[in-house]
């Protein structure tokens, strides 16, 4: 009962923030601008969405960030601007995949915080995306005001026979019957998986191997971008049931950062969170933020 209560008042903090940020105009949460920065050696590829305190969006493994689209769309309502960025080798994105590594995909997403003239942002990654997320803060502290992280891996590794059912879901043979059986594991109740799918299918990179090789064989030592120095303050939501990333990485995490870190834990939901559950994802940023 008292989790239960603690959802429904941040699910009430956001919407009354929407509410007071529509009647004064600062945001403008259904226009949506994009394009592509180009820098040095690649070019990146942006969606923002409203105006007001800057969050950006990084995706996890295999996708493209539009299935963070609903999301970012729940944030802008609530009054801040949404900035979701395509890694290279995602929707638009291009550059080098050779050799790269976390520190290559944070160096381009600080690349366009700074071709946007964006001061300071709050940088909010899932899966993969939290991975650079938090070496966005170990190398650009000074662009970095928050980490938010859903959730967090690194330490610990899920079953191998669930990673297993999983990479059917960027398998471009994959059965209708063989993805269902995937996206078991990524959901933290199993008859939401259709609905779900239909969000992040659109978002799969299953026909881009060099995109998927390139992430899948990714290597940064965990040391470079784990629990980065400095002030900048972390929010770690993970879902109870998430079989993918065990809930013991965030408690570690938590404990290596030590009282800059906050921990919320959604009972309900798997590795797919924001998709599951946007509402109570968007919620708890909202009271954090504020």
């Amino acid at each position: 009962m008292k989790k239960s209560f603690t959802t429904i008042l941040l699910v009430i903090v956001a919407l009354m923030t929407t509410a007071c940020n529509t009647k004064q105009g600062v945001s403008e949460p259904r226009a949506v601008k994009t394009g592509v920065i180009a820098l040095a050696d690649a070019g990146i590829e942006y969606f923002s969405r409203g105006k007001g305190e800057a969050i950006i969006l990084l995706s996890g493994r295999g996708l493209d960030v539009g299935y963070l689209e609903p999301l970012a769309a729940k944030l802008a309502e609530a009054g801040y601007q949404t900035i979701r960025i395509n890694r290279r080798g995602a929707g638009q994105s291009t550059g080098s995949l050779d050799n790269i590594t976390y520190h290559t995909h944070a160096s381009d997403a600080a690349g366009v915080v700074d071709a946007l003239q964006l001061k300071s942002v709050n940088v909010l990654g899932h899966a993969l995306g939290g991975r650079i997320a938090q070496t966005i803060a170990a190398d650009h502290p000074e662009l970095t005001s928050s980490v938010i992280i859903m959730p967090t891996g690194g330490k610990l590794k899920g079953d191998p026979n669930e990673a297993k059912a999983m990479s059917q879901l960027f398998n471009p043979k994959a059965t209708d019957a063989q993805i269902m059986e995937g996206m078991k594991f990524m959901v933290g109740d199993p008859s939401s998986s259709e609905r779900v799918w239909e969000i992040i299918q659109p978002s799969s990179l299953a026909n881009r191997p060099a995109t998927l090789k390139s992430e899948a064989t990714m290597n940064t030592p965990l040391a470079q971008w784990w629990a980065p120095q400095g002030n900048v303050p972390f929010l770690i939501i993970h879902g109870l049931k998430d079989h993918n990333s065990p809930i013991e990485n965030s408690y570690m995490l938590k404990q290596d950062l030590g009282d800059r870190a906050t921990l919320v834990t959604l009972p309900e939901a798997g590795h797919l969170a924001p998709v599951e559950y946007p509402a109570e994802v968007a919620a708890s940023i909202v009271s954090f933020l504020q």
